[in-house]
């Protein structure tokens, strides 16, 4: 379960969210093409979700010597050592001033096409490695920040990744992924609950790539959340319309249309939300949870027969995945609960290609391929 929605807060047309200010009126979200949306289709494929923990704050087991150091004052003999001084958040004012790619200058590093390599095979903590020995001497090469933050994402750590994102993002170098920092800090800052401040971050970057679908399913789960039901429906469509031509996309376009149906059944529109869920299983198979809803709609419906077939779809994605052993069954009248959804781009295969995430209730490997991280 997601912690319940931060109310977004408003000064003047000023929207106020718990990391960063944005003018909302400048953030329009339009779905133009552009070539800028093949870089991010390049880079979804692992993802993972789940909850962050911060492992980058200082830990209350620090000696008193070092904790007196780091607060810049020597201990005194038989005294408490000062409380160390605390950073201030970074605060991004105007995401707008975050330079696009490859107009200003940054340091590259040949060994983040190592990582980007372990990073494509799934090998998060040995890409970290790789990437913490680069910032351990070059701190200020945003690109790897970015590309550690990223290992640190799909790792589930969100905390620690959403701080990664912020200084790679505050850096000011135009590194190849820079536009797609916005869509996995959006997602980092949404599986932490902060709702307001990931639906910003996810506008801005469809304002850099506005043919990034992933994004505007991001934007559409937070409507949702906020029960804005037509805003909602209007990002699944976009974000259906943005990557249905896509044959690597098809697992993120059924998960939009499984949404989508969770829109229309909350709005009692059931025939309507069975088409949907048709849709996105007929797009990808495994979707068991959008089998478990299309047989409780069928069953809604009075189309008993066809209810227990979906059931029985659904035992069958279910082992196909690996979510339930062979032999076993599920209980009468059985459904999986959701799992959380995951982004989809991802900066791998392509140098300036970012990552993405993944496909409701398959862990991540539904969504835009690696060709996508």
């Amino acid at each position: 379960m997601l912690p319940a929605p931060i109310a977004p807060r408003r000064r003047n047309g000023t929207f106020s969210g718990p990391i960063l200010e944005v003018d909302r009126k400048s953030t329009r979200r339009t779905a133009f093409p552009s070539a800028a949306g093949v870089v991010l289709a390049l880079l979804v494929v692992v993802a993972g979700c789940g909850r962050g923990t911060p492992t980058d704050r200082a830990s209350s087991a620090t000696p008193p010597q070092a904790r007196a150091d780091f607060a810049g004052v020597s201990p005194t003999p038989g005294s408490e050592p000062p409380t160390p001084a605390v950073a201030p958040k970074p605060t991004f004012m105007d995401f707008r001033s975050v330079p696009r790619p490859n107009t200003t200058a940054f340091v590259d590093d040949p060994r983040i096409d190592v990582a980007r390599r372990l990073l494509q095979s799934n090998q998060f903590p040995e890409a970290e490695m790789v990437l913490r020995t680069i910032l351990a001497k070059h701190p200020d090469r945003a690109r790897a920040r970015f590309y550690l933050a990223l290992a640190i994402h799909k790792q589930k750590r969100y905390a620690q990744a959403r701080s990664g994102f912020e200084r790679a993002i505050e850096a000011g170098q135009g590194f190849p992924e820079i536009d797609h920092a916005f869509h996995f800090y959006g997602w980092c800052l949404y599986y932490l609950g902060e709702l307001p401040a990931a639906q910003a971050a996810f506008e801005e970057h469809v304002r850099r790539v506005p043919t990034e679908g992933d994004s505007y399913f991001g934007l559409g789960l937070i409507a949702i959340e906020d029960d804005r039901v037509q805003e909602a429906i209007t990002d699944f469509k976009t974000a259906i319309d943005l990557q249905k031509d896509n044959p690597g996309r098809k697992a993120d376009v059924a998960k939009c249309h499984a949404r989508l149906g969770d829109v229309y059944l909350r709005l009692d529109r059931v025939e309507e939300a069975g088409d949907e869920y048709l849709a996105a299983v007929t797009l990808y198979p495994n979707h068991y949870e959008a089998w478990a809803k299309r047989a409780r709609v069928l069953s809604r419906l009075g189309r008993e027969q066809e209810a227990k077939s979906a059931l029985r779809e659904q035992e069958a994605a279910m082992r196909r995945v690996g979510r339930l052993p062979e032999g076993e069954s599920l209980p009468p009248a059985e459904s999986s609960p959701d799992a959380p959804p995951e982004p989809s781009s991802d900066p791998l295969s392509d140098p300036s290609a970012p990552p993405t995430e993944g496909a409701d209730g398959d862990g991540g490997g539904g969504a835009a391929s690696m060709e996508q991280p």
